[in-house]
Protein backbone atom coordinates (compact mmCIF):
# COMPACT_ATOMS: atom_id res chain seq x y z
CA UNK A 1 0.00 0.00 0.00
CA UNK A 2 1.47 3.31 -1.03
CA UNK A 3 1.45 6.20 1.39
CA UNK A 4 1.16 9.95 1.03
CA UNK A 5 -1.34 12.46 -0.39
CA UNK A 6 -1.56 11.57 -2.82
CA UNK A 7 -19.88 4.53 -28.94
CA UNK A 8 -22.02 5.75 -26.61
CA UNK A 9 -24.15 8.14 -24.70
CA UNK A 10 -23.01 11.67 -23.90
CA UNK A 11 -21.72 12.27 -20.40
CA UNK A 12 -23.83 14.54 -18.25
CA UNK A 13 -22.61 14.38 -14.66
CA UNK A 14 -20.48 17.24 -13.44
CA UNK A 15 -18.97 15.32 -10.54
CA UNK A 16 -17.30 16.62 -7.43
CA UNK A 17 -13.74 17.13 -8.64
CA UNK A 18 -11.82 18.18 -11.67
CA UNK A 19 -13.40 21.61 -12.24
CA UNK A 20 -16.65 20.56 -13.96
CA UNK A 21 -15.38 17.54 -15.88
CA UNK A 22 -17.72 14.63 -16.54
CA UNK A 23 -17.02 11.17 -15.13
CA UNK A 24 -18.49 8.07 -16.77
CA UNK A 25 -18.77 5.91 -13.64
CA UNK A 26 -20.95 8.64 -12.10
CA UNK A 27 -23.28 8.29 -15.10
CA UNK A 28 -23.77 4.52 -15.02
CA UNK A 29 -27.42 3.54 -14.66
CA UNK A 30 -26.89 0.21 -12.87
CA UNK A 31 -23.69 -0.86 -11.09
CA UNK A 32 -25.10 -4.09 -9.63
CA UNK A 33 -22.82 -6.27 -11.75
CA UNK A 34 -19.85 -3.91 -11.87
CA UNK A 35 -16.90 -5.65 -10.19
CA UNK A 36 -14.40 -2.85 -10.54
CA UNK A 37 -12.86 -0.15 -12.72
CA UNK A 38 -9.18 0.74 -12.62
CA UNK A 39 -6.94 3.17 -14.48
CA UNK A 40 -3.47 4.69 -14.31
CA UNK A 41 -4.54 7.27 -16.89
CA UNK A 42 -7.20 9.38 -15.21
CA UNK A 43 -10.18 9.45 -12.85
CA UNK A 44 -13.32 7.85 -14.26
CA UNK A 45 -15.34 8.65 -11.10
CA UNK A 46 -15.56 12.14 -9.61
CA UNK A 47 -14.48 11.09 -6.11
CA UNK A 48 -11.20 9.83 -7.59
CA UNK A 49 -10.41 13.13 -9.29
CA UNK A 50 -9.17 15.14 -6.31
CA UNK A 51 -10.12 13.12 -3.22
CA UNK A 52 -9.29 9.42 -3.58
CA UNK A 53 -6.15 8.03 -5.20
CA UNK A 54 -6.28 6.10 -8.46
CA UNK A 55 -2.80 4.65 -8.04
CA UNK A 56 0.03 4.14 -5.59
CA UNK A 57 3.58 4.56 -6.86
CA UNK A 58 7.06 3.76 -5.57
CA UNK A 59 10.47 5.05 -6.62
CA UNK A 60 12.17 1.87 -7.79
CA UNK A 61 15.54 2.33 -6.06
CA UNK A 62 14.87 4.56 -3.06
CA UNK A 63 11.55 2.93 -2.15
CA UNK A 64 9.79 6.25 -1.52
CA UNK A 65 6.01 5.79 -1.94
CA UNK A 66 3.07 8.07 -2.65
CA UNK A 67 -0.58 7.89 -3.73
CA UNK A 68 -1.89 10.03 -6.59
CA UNK A 69 -5.43 11.20 -7.40
CA UNK A 70 -6.70 11.35 -10.96
CA UNK A 71 -6.20 15.10 -11.20
CA UNK A 72 -2.67 14.74 -9.87
CA UNK A 73 -1.84 12.05 -12.44
CA UNK A 74 -3.24 14.15 -15.30
CA UNK A 75 -1.17 17.11 -14.08
CA UNK A 76 1.98 15.03 -14.55
CA UNK A 77 2.76 14.87 -10.84
CA UNK A 78 4.05 11.29 -10.91
CA UNK A 79 6.85 12.22 -13.31
CA UNK A 80 7.58 15.44 -11.40
CA UNK A 81 7.71 13.61 -8.06
CA UNK A 82 9.85 10.72 -9.26
CA UNK A 83 13.56 11.48 -8.89
CA UNK A 84 14.57 7.85 -9.36
CA UNK A 85 15.45 5.82 -12.45
CA UNK A 86 11.80 4.80 -12.73
CA UNK A 87 8.54 4.73 -10.82
CA UNK A 88 6.59 1.49 -10.34
CA UNK A 89 2.93 0.89 -9.47
CA UNK A 90 2.22 -0.65 -6.06
CA UNK A 91 -1.57 -0.25 -6.13
CA UNK A 92 -4.27 0.34 -8.73
CA UNK A 93 -7.31 1.51 -6.79
CA UNK A 94 -10.84 0.44 -7.70
CA UNK A 95 -12.79 3.52 -8.83
CA UNK A 96 -16.13 1.68 -8.70
CA UNK A 97 -16.16 2.00 -4.92
CA UNK A 98 -16.22 -1.78 -4.42
CA UNK A 99 -12.74 -1.84 -2.90
CA UNK A 100 -11.36 -4.42 -5.33
CA UNK A 101 -7.88 -2.91 -5.58
CA UNK A 102 -5.04 -4.51 -7.55
CA UNK A 103 -1.79 -4.59 -5.56
CA UNK A 104 1.53 -6.33 -5.01
CA UNK A 105 4.28 -6.00 -2.42
CA UNK A 106 6.86 -7.79 -4.58
CA UNK A 107 9.10 -5.18 -6.19
CA UNK A 108 10.05 -7.35 -9.17
CA UNK A 109 6.35 -7.70 -10.08
CA UNK A 110 5.40 -4.03 -9.85
CA UNK A 111 4.45 -2.55 -13.25
CA UNK A 112 6.57 0.34 -14.51
CA UNK A 113 4.68 3.63 -14.73
CA UNK A 114 4.75 5.25 -18.18
CA UNK A 115 3.98 8.97 -18.47
CA UNK A 116 3.03 10.97 -21.56
CA UNK A 117 6.61 12.05 -22.18
CA UNK A 118 7.60 8.41 -22.69
CA UNK A 119 6.56 7.23 -26.15
CA UNK A 120 4.53 4.07 -25.65
CA UNK A 121 0.79 4.43 -26.24
CA UNK A 122 0.24 5.94 -29.68
CA UNK A 123 -2.31 8.43 -28.40
CA UNK A 124 -0.10 9.49 -25.48
CA UNK A 125 -2.20 7.89 -22.73
CA UNK A 126 -0.48 7.25 -19.44
CA UNK A 127 -0.09 3.53 -18.87
CA UNK A 128 1.93 0.85 -17.08
CA UNK A 129 4.10 -1.98 -18.33
CA UNK A 130 3.85 -5.33 -16.60
CA UNK A 131 7.33 -6.66 -15.85
CA UNK A 132 8.74 -10.15 -15.29
CA UNK A 133 5.61 -12.00 -16.29
CA UNK A 134 3.28 -11.18 -13.42
CA UNK A 135 1.95 -7.79 -12.35
CA UNK A 136 -0.72 -6.72 -9.90
CA UNK A 137 -2.93 -9.23 -8.09
CA UNK A 138 -6.37 -9.46 -6.45
CA UNK A 139 -7.42 -12.06 -3.88
CA UNK A 140 -10.82 -12.78 -5.50
CA UNK A 141 -13.29 -10.86 -7.67
CA UNK A 142 -16.34 -13.13 -7.38
CA UNK A 143 -16.74 -13.60 -11.13
CA UNK A 144 -19.81 -15.82 -11.33
CA UNK A 145 -22.13 -14.59 -14.09
CA UNK A 146 -22.86 -16.25 -17.43
CA UNK A 147 -22.77 -13.03 -19.48
CA UNK A 148 -20.00 -10.90 -17.98
CA UNK A 149 -17.85 -8.30 -19.71
CA UNK A 150 -14.26 -7.04 -19.72
CA UNK A 151 -13.17 -3.67 -21.11
CA UNK A 152 -9.46 -3.01 -21.69
CA UNK A 153 -7.37 -0.15 -23.04
CA UNK A 154 -3.89 -1.41 -23.95
CA UNK A 155 -1.07 -1.19 -26.46
CA UNK A 156 -1.13 -3.64 -29.35
CA UNK A 157 1.53 -4.27 -31.94
CA UNK A 158 2.76 -6.76 -34.50
CA UNK A 159 5.14 -8.58 -32.18
CA UNK A 160 3.30 -8.76 -28.86
CA UNK A 161 2.11 -11.72 -26.84
CA UNK A 162 0.06 -10.63 -23.82
CA UNK A 163 -1.75 -12.70 -21.23
CA UNK A 164 -4.40 -10.88 -19.19
CA UNK A 165 -6.44 -12.05 -16.15
CA UNK A 166 -4.75 -15.24 -15.04
CA UNK A 167 -6.59 -17.26 -12.44
CA UNK A 168 -4.43 -18.53 -9.57
CA UNK A 169 -3.56 -22.18 -9.92
CA UNK A 170 -4.59 -22.26 -13.57
CA UNK A 171 -1.87 -22.30 -16.19
CA UNK A 172 -4.30 -21.18 -18.89
CA UNK A 173 -4.69 -17.38 -18.92
CA UNK A 174 -8.12 -15.96 -19.59
CA UNK A 175 -7.27 -13.63 -22.49
CA UNK A 176 -4.22 -13.83 -24.75
CA UNK A 177 -3.29 -11.13 -27.27
CA UNK A 178 -0.96 -12.05 -30.12
CA UNK A 179 -0.07 -9.57 -32.86
CA UNK A 180 -2.11 -6.40 -33.16
CA UNK A 181 -4.90 -7.21 -30.73
CA UNK A 182 -5.61 -10.65 -32.24
CA UNK A 183 -6.74 -12.41 -29.12
CA UNK A 184 -8.02 -15.71 -27.85
CA UNK A 185 -9.52 -17.20 -24.73
CA UNK A 186 -11.10 -20.37 -23.40
CA UNK A 187 -12.76 -22.71 -25.87
CA UNK A 188 -16.49 -22.05 -25.72
CA UNK A 189 -18.19 -21.40 -29.04
CA UNK A 190 -16.68 -21.15 -32.50
CA UNK A 191 -17.33 -17.68 -33.96
CA UNK A 192 -14.69 -15.86 -35.99
CA UNK A 193 -13.96 -12.28 -35.01
CA UNK A 194 -11.39 -9.88 -36.39
CA UNK A 195 -9.21 -7.21 -34.83
CA UNK A 196 -7.37 -5.11 -37.39
CA UNK A 197 -7.88 -7.93 -39.87
CA UNK A 198 -6.45 -10.65 -37.62
CA UNK A 199 -8.87 -13.49 -36.94
CA UNK A 200 -9.09 -14.60 -33.31
CA UNK A 201 -7.70 -18.08 -32.69
CA UNK A 202 -8.33 -20.50 -31.09
CA UNK A 203 -12.03 -20.52 -30.18
CA UNK A 204 -13.67 -17.59 -28.40
CA UNK A 205 -16.21 -17.24 -25.66
CA UNK A 206 -18.51 -14.28 -26.15
CA UNK A 207 -18.59 -11.26 -28.42
CA UNK A 208 -15.65 -9.03 -29.28
CA UNK A 209 -15.80 -5.29 -29.97
CA UNK A 210 -12.76 -3.11 -30.66
CA UNK A 211 -11.63 0.39 -31.41
CA UNK A 212 -8.08 0.96 -32.58
CA UNK A 213 -5.74 3.87 -33.18
CA UNK A 214 -2.41 2.82 -34.62
CA UNK A 215 -1.32 0.01 -32.33
CA UNK A 216 -3.51 1.12 -29.42
CA UNK A 217 -6.62 -0.95 -28.74
CA UNK A 218 -9.84 -0.46 -26.78
CA UNK A 219 -11.20 -3.97 -26.40
CA UNK A 220 -14.62 -4.94 -25.04
CA UNK A 221 -15.44 -8.63 -24.64
CA UNK A 222 -19.05 -9.38 -23.70
CA UNK A 223 -21.23 -12.42 -22.96
CA UNK A 224 -18.44 -14.04 -20.95
CA UNK A 225 -19.49 -17.23 -19.16
CA UNK A 226 -17.44 -17.06 -15.96
CA UNK A 227 -19.14 -20.24 -14.74
CA UNK A 228 -17.20 -22.24 -17.35
CA UNK A 229 -14.79 -22.63 -14.43
CA UNK A 230 -16.34 -22.13 -10.99
CA UNK A 231 -12.95 -21.07 -9.61
CA UNK A 232 -13.34 -17.64 -11.24
CA UNK A 233 -15.67 -16.83 -8.34
CA UNK A 234 -13.19 -17.70 -5.59
CA UNK A 235 -9.61 -17.84 -6.92
CA UNK A 236 -7.05 -15.11 -6.75
CA UNK A 237 -6.43 -13.35 -10.06
CA UNK A 238 -3.40 -11.68 -11.63
CA UNK A 239 -4.11 -8.69 -13.85
CA UNK A 240 -1.39 -9.81 -16.28
CA UNK A 241 0.76 -12.87 -16.71
CA UNK A 242 3.73 -12.98 -19.09
CA UNK A 243 4.32 -10.82 -22.14
CA UNK A 244 5.10 -7.51 -20.38
CA UNK A 245 1.73 -6.09 -21.44
CA UNK A 246 1.18 -2.32 -21.51
CA UNK A 247 -2.20 -1.42 -20.00
CA UNK A 248 -3.91 1.91 -19.33
CA UNK A 249 -7.39 1.04 -18.00
CA UNK A 250 -9.56 -1.98 -17.11
CA UNK A 251 -13.25 -2.46 -16.21
CA UNK A 252 -14.84 -5.81 -15.30
CA UNK A 253 -18.50 -6.85 -14.92
CA UNK A 254 -19.49 -10.24 -13.45
CA UNK A 255 -22.74 -10.20 -15.45
CA UNK A 256 -24.05 -8.10 -18.30
CA UNK A 257 -24.05 -4.33 -17.80
CA UNK A 258 -26.88 -2.30 -19.34
CA UNK A 259 -26.05 -1.60 -22.98
CA UNK A 260 -25.95 2.14 -22.36
CA UNK A 261 -23.48 1.68 -19.49
CA UNK A 262 -21.10 -0.36 -21.63
CA UNK A 263 -21.40 2.29 -24.34
CA UNK A 264 -20.62 5.01 -21.81
CA UNK A 265 -17.44 3.27 -20.67
CA UNK A 266 -16.33 2.45 -24.23
CA UNK A 267 -16.79 6.10 -25.14
CA UNK A 268 -14.73 7.14 -22.11
CA UNK A 269 -11.94 4.74 -23.13
CA UNK A 270 -12.07 5.94 -26.76
CA UNK A 271 -8.69 6.59 -28.29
Amino acid sequence: MAIGNGIGLPFTSMGGGGGGKSYPIDDLTDTTNLVGSWSVEKAFASTYADTNAILGAKMFTSGTERDFTGDSVEAGDVATWNSDTKAVITDMYDQSGNGNDWATTILSRMPVYIDTNQVTMNNGSRSMEMINGFGLEQSALGLNGTDGAVLLKFKGGTDISYRILRMAGNESPFITFVGNGSDCFHDVGTPDYEVNGSVMTPKTRGELHTQTSGNDVVLAITNIDWTDDAAWATAGIQLAYQGDSIISSVTIWKAAPPAEDLATMISAYAL
